[in-house]
Order: C-alpha cells, then sequence, then structure tokens
C-alpha cells in the first residue's frame, strides 16, 4: 500500500460515505449514538462508577481498543501483527469467559429475579 496517498485515500472514502447518506439519515444517527451515549455514560455513573467492577469495565474497554487496533493492522496490510493482536484479545476474552464464570452465573441470576426492572431503575436508593 502506498502511504504518500493514503490521507488523500481515506478524504475520498469519507466523502463518498457522506455523499451516499442523506442528511435525515445522518441527523438520525447522530441523535441515536448521542442517545446511546448518554445511556451508557448514566449506566456507568449509577452503577459501576466507584466500585470493583470499574477495573473490570475498563479492561473491557482496553480489549475493545485492541480489537479496533487489531483490525485497522489487518487493514493496512500488517497482517501478522494484526492477526497476532486479534487472536490475543480472542484468547483473552475467553480466559474472562472462563475465570469469572462463578460471578456471571449470579449475575446473570440477578438480573432473572422478579422485579429486577423495577429495584434497579425505579427505586431512587438502589446502588447509592
Amino acid at each position: 500500500m502506498n502511504f504518500a496517498n493514503f490521507d488523500m485515500i481515506l478524504l475520498t472514502q469519507m466523502q463518498h460515505f457522506f455523499h451516499e447518506m442523506d442528511r435525515v439519515g445522518i441527523i438520525i444517527n447522530v441523535f441515536e449514538i448521542c442517545v446511546l451515549a448518554f445511556i451508557l455514560y448514566y449506566a456507568y455513573k449509577r452503577f459501576i462508577k466507584g466500585t470493583h467492577s470499574e477495573n473490570l469495565v475498563r479492561g473491557s474497554l482496553l480489549l475493545v481498543v485492541m480489537w479496533g487496533i487489531s483490525e485497522l493492522l489487518i487493514r493496512i496490510n500488517l497482517n501478522i501483527f494484526g492477526v497476532f493482536l486479534k487472536t490475543l484479545v480472542s484468547i483473552v476474552s475467553f480466559a474472562l469467559i472462563v475465570i469469572f464464570q462463578p460471578e456471571l452465573r449470579r449475575f446473570l441470576g440477578y438480573l432473572g429475579q422478579p422485579g429486577f426492572i423495577k429495584r434497579t431503575f425505579f427505586n431512587s436508593k438502589a446502588y447509592r
């Protein structure tokens, strides 16, 4: 791949992408992203911030970022590094599932309890 024209190729691809989408579609997509960001931020502030699981969430986000970097490396023809990083992320993700299996089972059991939604979202004293 010729990196001298990489910025022009990227710019051309972005222009083509936005040209294909209509303006209403872009506005709807931006609105959906903002709503999703607000929901994730609210869930983070209410349930995760200040707890031991905050580090787990940060580690999970790091795995997602590493997976994204591996995809980028594969797309720019650095296949060995990209596949290595992607394999590493897959192995670590699987290991986390195996290691935290009892906690995941307890969490899923908690989600399945009757009245979970009412207790969690409509009780102002929950998790404060």
